[in-house]
């Protein structure tokens, strides 16, 4: 049993190398489309293109259970801060053990404003380790990122990978990808969210989700993804500074994805 799960949770973890993303919070129930116009703290560390405040600070802390797999528990930590034309975003996040199997991702991110524009540069790093003396792998990602905003319109293009990254010297580097991300604002009451993933010999993955203002700062979000076809939803709850927020998705093979995040929107 062990060793099917150690090859299961091996095969998930080579699958998630592009761009060594903190794949949590809001956009597990929103297909991994973002809101651009108001992103969470795990949000903005993915895309430093989008359009935090200024003198804003994020921060959010997470624990996501993949596929109802307690060996896949995945603790996670992001923050994120913009001072006028600058921001900078830092994030950490774990599943398994050393004595087992553990996979850390860490990631930090810089963003520039002008006008209407954005602009981003992301770092990141994964390392993996393997129990029983079956050794320890790393390597390192970067990406850029470029946003643009007019009206209710926004839009983000986002390359990753552009190093070409490779866990060992025997392995094939991982190629470079792009996505872009939209937003479209329809009123105050919800916005549209699309994503698409461009990426050599693999098939163009689409994404479409909403996000839906109720009473206050409260939501609800519900997001598709085709290439398997895969459904997801969530409910934000927000009290004064703080905001609460779960996600679940559903993959047609592998079953629910879970996600609860406890944040802060603060404005200095």
């Amino acid at each position: 049993m062990k060793a099917s799960v150690l090859f299961f949770m091996c095969v998930l973890s080579c699958a998630s190398l592009f761009g060594y993303d903190i794949d949590a919070g809001r956009r597990i129930g929103m297909g991994g489309t973002i809101l651009i116009t108001s992103p969470s703290a795990s949000d903005f560390l993915l895309v430093p293109a989008v359009r935090i405040l200024n003198r804003q600070i994020l921060f959010e802390s997470g624990f996501q259970r993949r596929y109802d797999l307690p060996e896949l528990d995945k603790g996670y930590l992001a923050a994120g801060y913009r001072r006028r034309s600058f921001s900078f975003a830092i994030g950490i996040s774990q599943f398994g053990k050393d004595d087992y199997y553990s996979e850390k991702i860490i990631r930090t991110a810089l963003g520039f404003y002008y006008g209407a524009f954005a602009f981003g540069l992301h770092g990141s790093g994964k390392a993996i380790k393997i129990g029983n003396g079956y050794g320890a792998f790393n390597a390192k990602s970067f990406g850029l990122s470029g946003g643009f905003s007019h009206e209710e319109y926004h839009l983000v293009v986002m390359a990753d990978n552009l190093n070409k990254p490779k866990l060992t010297e025997n392995t094939e580097p991982e190629p470079t990808f792009w996505k872009i991300y939209a937003e479209l604002k329809g009123s105050k009451t919800f916005s549209i969210t699309g994503k698409m993933v461009l990426e050599k010999r693999q098939k163009i993955s689409v994404a479409l989700g909403q996000y839906i203002f109720l009473s206050g700062r409260n939501a609800i979000f519900w997001g598709l993804t085709g290439n398997p076809l895969t459904y997801a939803g969530g409910v934000e709850v927000s009290y004064s500074k703080i905001i609460l927020n779960y996600a679940a998705s559903y993959h047609p093979a592998l079953g629910f994805s879970h996600n609860v995040s406890l944040g802060l929107a603060l404005k200095k």
